[in-house]
């Protein structure tokens, strides 16, 4: 019984060492309020919203929420869906949203996440999400752009004419295939607590690139993206570790892993006191006390190395430190 809680809680302290750095809530969107069972069904996905009045007029936002949850076939399912087939990137959900113009009409739609904390003025923070271009447009535009704001209001304008977007991405995504992913360092003004994905841009600043012909689409310039997995890190938390480990077995203290900053790790490495490596991962940066074959690691002195991501502003390549080990 004892091993089935060890293994337990050192699966639960896995996952949040690894995950709770993410301030995107929900941010693989895996999660939803109810499946959905049809497009324009975003807020279904928890914690995400659509910023334009609702119902819509017809310049409005229907941006969508894709989930295998919904079966086949299904306007909304996941991988097969209204705009095509495309694979999550991770898990079983993502969002997407379509842009568009044409001689009569200008139309663009949008997806707020919000943060589990406000943003702190002046602290630099690490953006990113993986997009694809769906199945079934013939055009693909680089305006996918970012605003990051502190209020979760609906509005009933047009965003391009009361807003502008702090980021700008400037990739023309082509492949219908691959996701491809968008990351950005942001200083915050202070308080921002959402983002908002879409266009800003008013109709003459909005270019759109043809790609293909396909039978049966005719909307004019109209492009459409998926979007999975977004992530916003604290880049001014620092990798810490605790000097102490205890691992035996009361549930007290029986894992090794950061007390703060396990977002920002590329690797984790777990060295003897003769420099020898017994343990290391690139994933769960979670120590059980014992070597690369499975024997108990004795009482004594250990360190441990973290290899920092490539974001992380640091003189050294490395952090490192010692701990000691006592069962």
């Amino acid at each position: 019984m004892n091993n089935f809680k060890s293994i337990l809680l050192f699966l639960l302290l896995a996952f949040n060492s690894t995950a709770q750095e993410n301030l995107v809530i929900n941010g693989d969107f895996e999660e939803y309020w109810a499946c959905p069972d049809n497009v324009t069904q975003i807020e279904r996905c928890k914690n995400v919203y659509n910023p334009l009045f609702y119902p819509p007029p017809a310049w409005s936002s229907t941006s969508d929420f894709f989930h295998a949850c919904a079966g086949f076939p299904s306007l909304a399912g996941s991988p097969y869906n209204e705009q095509g087939f495309q694979l999550p990137q991770s898990g079983n959900g993502y969002l997407g949203l379509s842009m568009s113009k044409s001689e009569f009409n200008y139309y663009n739609e949008y997806i707020q996440l919000e943060f589990s904390t406000v943003l702190e003025a002046g602290e630099n923070y690490q953006f990113s999400i993986y997009v694809n271009l769906a199945d079934r447009v013939e055009y693909t535009s680089p305006n996918i752009q970012f605003k990051f704001i502190d209020s979760n209001l609906d509005y009933n304008v047009l965003l391009s004419d009361i807003m502008d977007a702090d980021v700008k991405s400037t990739v023309e995504f082509s492949d219908t295939v691959n996701w491809e992913k968008i990351e950005f360092e942001y200083e915050a003004s202070g308080g921002e607590k959402y983002v908002i994905i879409g266009n800003f841009d008013g109709p003459s600043d909005t270019p759109f690139t043809y790609l293909y012909n396909l039978p049966g689409i005719s909307d004019g310039q109209t492009t459409y993206f998926y979007f999975d997995n977004a992530s916003m890190i604290d880049l001014n938390v620092t990798i810490e570790f605790p000097n102490v480990f205890t691992p035996n077995d009361d549930n007290v203290n029986d894992l090794f892993y950061p007390k703060s900053g396990s977002g920002q790790i590329e690797t984790f490495y777990i060295l003897n006191r003769w420099g020898n490596v017994i343990y290391e991962s690139d994933s769960n940066f979670v120590w059980d006390g014992k070597n690369v074959l499975g024997s108990q690691a004795k009482d004594g002195v250990y360190f441990y190395k973290v290899v920092p991501k490539e974001y992380v502003e640091e003189e050294k390549d490395t952090y490192s430190g010692r701990f000691h080990l006592m069962r």
